[in-house]
């Protein structure tokens, strides 16, 4: 019975109810695209990292430098190894006919070696071709661009010397043999092929030598088989290590700061939408009074009212869900394909709804059922005396004492820099907007006090404050939202040059496949434009934080050409004259700090190639490498604190004016054959500028979103307006006022609405931008977006416009003789 009435109720008012519908069915669209983008992104980059490992169990990589064959074939010896594929590399050029203008860094290529190829440790999937067969094997993507297929011919020189190979296979994609999606692309990026170790002996001066081992472990447990290998290593004295497979995608990916951001625009939706659906409640228990009252009269009890309106907040925020679900989906599709192109990367993936489904479904019934609780609680307390027998009491709207003392004593506390500020001063700036609001009123009033409409609009606004208030912050929440983050990619744009310059130790970074000798330090120094080289160690290390193992790089540096040619900048601890050789010490990146989770000043428990060390954490730095996910020590411990004998990285410092795309031509010329990757960085510069364009509009669509999920509040909060004033509105058309001054009161209500909303929001988007920059956590500085704050204004401004417009054509048709009748 009960069920029956709440259905009956919910299909009256058929506009207003769909206008909720729509709001809660576009929140719940953003919270599931924003939620399954974020969950399936990060999986897919986990699988694909995963993926290019095989079925790994371990990983066996040298100490110094490269190291014999006989250790695979000793390993492989040893029992409870089910698998082993031994791996080289071996740089070359590609040299084809009629591309003569290409450079010598776009001819780069890598050649991968694999001591067998048919092994679920390679995980190859041929598309054209057969594995078994001697010659490449391409990726698709690097075959389309070459333009090649199986069996035809390529020449590749290695060591200055040409050889014909053909092409065995084409492969699908994959991350270990992810190459270039271009020719001009090619200039930053090698192209990575495979073929078997057999073959690429024929002509590489590294015969015999092998530079990684993966492990597949039979029974036993990964620990054990470790443990056998390192006593066997021991034993050998084979300059080796053996580490488990560890899959931590933060090394090349962090995208931590993008999850959050993504999230809380989706969230911000969904928020938008439970104030639609509490306005909505609040004013149809207000408008059924009477109802209420007779009912209590007639025997019905607090508890059945309450059940009777919530079992409505629950249809309606249940159906919204329902309905939000499927664009939602269609949303997610397209998020998640537009992140991937913002990082210029071709994924192949299908959509899977995984955990976001059910926190969609759960949150969208949820939240507004909460949002709909004080109106429910206020049926049930309506007195039957008071309504009976005074019809309806009018109630003078007043804001409450303590909301603006709180309002003030929050934004206030939002200034500590915490990450909870920005939660606080958003929360202090809606228990201020009644205030604002009203001042803003006044303001107008004032100012067009020839305009009797506005006088009317004004007052309209202010006899429903609070709920005037309410869609004012949905528009502020959006414009503040949109202006702070708008300041986020623009403080990138302006200054990721000027922060990747700092702390990229020099002009080029050198990798070589074989150790880096003083004499190749020499040649590099003689070389035009070059005015000094520093040799740089680096090592893979594995440490856990509280919930989980990680992994990360700790690279050596000296001391000397830091001061000179820094690799980072001091954040916490320490200063730029900090020790980099004090025994058991590390500097760790900001992104690695936070990860771990301790204090500076504490020790970080370390797994190095030497065995697991202790280290005493003093200093935490900014840094452009891998993000920030790493660690610093001087050079000269990592062969005594690590085990790292041999250096296989080096910096490059050029000459004031010299071409870093010269030098590093004439690297690849006088020692291309050992060089895995030359970096410059302007191209280290326009990689990182690559996902700026993509993002911004990703964002700037979300945002769009959130903007129209606030006009939906904005046509509903009118119309409720509009149809409570439908009488007076007809009184005033008899009594001589047009329509076009019922068109002019109603939007001049929507336009105090939207402007407060737009004005309260800017200010709170500065003050959220100052808090950036007060913040521990987030390094910006005070930048304000001049172009997409005023694209900001004028889109709000226009969705307010729209959304005024529907009501205020329903209130300039008011029929006179029905509305005098009533």
């Amino acid at each position: 019975m009960l069920w029956k009435i709440s259905w009956r109720n919910f299909r009256r008012k058929p506009l207003r109810r769909f206008l909720t519908l729509l709001g809660i069915a576009v929140g719940v669209a953003s919270l599931f695209a924003v939620l399954n983008s974020v969950e399936r992104t990060d999986q897919l980059i986990r699988e694909k990292t995963e993926e290019s490992l095989g079925d790994s169990d371990l990983l066996v990589h040298p100490t110094d430098g490269l190291f014999p064959e006989e250790v695979l074939s000793e390993i492989k010896e040893i029992s409870g190894i089910h698998d082993a594929v031994g791996v080289i590399q071996q740089p070359a050029q590609l040299q084809f006919s009629g591309q003569e203008e290409i450079s010598l860094a776009a001819q780069s290529v890598q050649l991968i070696g694999f001591s067998h190829l048919d092994s679920s440790l390679i995980p190859l999937e041929v598309i054209q071709g057969q594995l078994g067969t001697s010659g490449l094997i391409i990726p698709e993507t690097t075959a389309k661009v070459w333009n090649v297929s199986p069996g035809d011919q390529l020449t590749l020189k290695v060591s200055g010397q040409p050889y014909t190979v053909p092409v065995a296979a084409v492969v699908r994609d994959i991350l270990f043999l992810k190459g270039p999606g271009s020719w001009e692309e090619a200039s930053s990026r090698s192209w990575r092929v495979a073929l078997s170790v057999n073959q690429l002996e024929q002509f590489t001066p590294n015969q015999g030598s092998l530079q990684e081992i993966r492990l597949k472990v039979a029974s036993e447990k990964t620990e054990v088989i470790q443990k056998k290998l390192e006593e066997q290593f021991r034993q050998e004295n084979w300059p080796v290590y053996a580490e488990p497979v560890l899959v931590d995608p933060r090394q090349s990916n962090r995208l931590d700061e993008l999850y959050l951001l993504l999230v809380a625009i989706g969230g911000t939706a969904l928020f938008i939408s439970c104030l639609i659906l509490f306005q909505t409640f609040y004013t149809s228990v207000t408008e059924r009074e009477r109802e209420f009252a007779v009912m209590k009269s007639l025997g019905a009890t607090p508890d059945q009212i309450r059940g009777i309106v919530l079992r409505e907040a629950v249809l309606l925020s249940g159906l919204g869900t329902l309905i939000g679900i499927f664009p939602g989906i269609w949303m997610a599709t397209i998020l998640q394909r537009g992140i991937f192109r913002s990082f210029q990367t071709e994924i192949d993936y299908e959509l899977q709804l995984g955990m976001a489904l059910p926190i969609a479904l759960i949150l969208g019934v949820l939240l507004p059922v909460i949002a709909a609780l004080l109106p429910v609680q206020r049926a049930s307390g309506v007195s039957v005396t008071a309504v009976l027998v005074q019809r309806r009491m009018e109630r003078t709207v007043r804001i409450s004492k303590w909301r603006s003392p709180v309002g003030f004593v929050l934004l206030g506390a939002s200034l500590t820099g915490h990450l909870w500020s920005y939660f606080l001063a958003i929360l202090g700036a809606f228990l201020l907007l009644p205030l604002f609001l009203r001042g803003i009123s006044r303001l107008i009033r004032g100012l067009l006090r020839q305009w009797p409409e506005s006088q009317v609009a004004c007052r309209n606004v202010l006899h429903r404050i609070h709920r005037s208030s309410n869609m004012a912050a949905v528009l502020t929440l959006g414009v503040a939202l949109s202006l702070m983050m708008s300041s986020a990619f623009e403080h990138q744009k302006t200054f990721i040059d000027q922060d990747i310059a700092t702390t990229f130790g020099g002009e080029l970074l050198v990798e070589s496949l074989k150790p880096i000798q003083e004499k190749d330090l020499k040649t590099m120094r003689q070389m035009d434009g070059v005015q000094d080289v520093s040799s740089m160690r680096g090592a893979s290390v594995r440490w856990r934080s509280a919930d989980r193992l990680h992994q990360m790089k700790v690279l050596g540096v000296d001391p000397e050409w830091q001061r000179s040619h820094p690799l980072f900048t001091i954040e916490k601890g320490g200063s730029q004259e900090w020790d980099l050789n004090s025994s058991r010490s590390i500097l760790l990146g900001d992104y690695a700090f936070q990860k771990w989770g301790g204090n500076v000043g504490e020790s970080i428990i370390l797994e190095t190639p030497s065995g697991r060390k202790n280290f005493r954490v003093d200093g935490v730095v900014k840094t452009q490498f891998d993000g920030g996910y790493v660690g610093f020590v001087a050079e000269e411990r990592m062969k005594n604190e690590l085990g790292v004998q041999t250096t296989v990285r080096s910096l490059v410092a050029l000459e004031e004016g010299s071409s870093q795309q010269k030098v590093k031509e004439s690297l690849l010329h006088e020692m291309g054959d050992r060089l895995t990757q030359v970096r410059t960085l302007e191209e280290e510069i326009r990689w990182q500028r690559r996902i700026f364009p993509g993002l911004s509009l990703l964002f700037a669509g979300l945002l769009a979103v959130t903007l129209t999920t606030a006009g939906i509040g904005i046509v509903n909060l009118l119309m409720i307006s509009v149809t409570e004033r439908l009488q007076e509105y007809g009184t005033m058309r008899a009594l001589g006022a047009s329509r076009a001054q019922v068109y002019g009161m109603v939007l001049g209500e929507g336009a105090v609405i939207g402007m407060t909303g737009i004005v309260i929001g800017s200010a709170l988007g500065l003050w959220l931008i100052g808090l950036n920059v007060l913040s521990d956590e987030v390094n910006m500085s005070f930048l304000i977006p001049w172009p997409e704050w005023l694209i900001t204004c004028l889109t709000s401004g226009l969705v307010t416009i729209f959304a005024t417009w529907i009501p205020t054509l329903h209130a300039g048709r008011v029929d006179l003789q029905e509305s005098i009748h009533s």
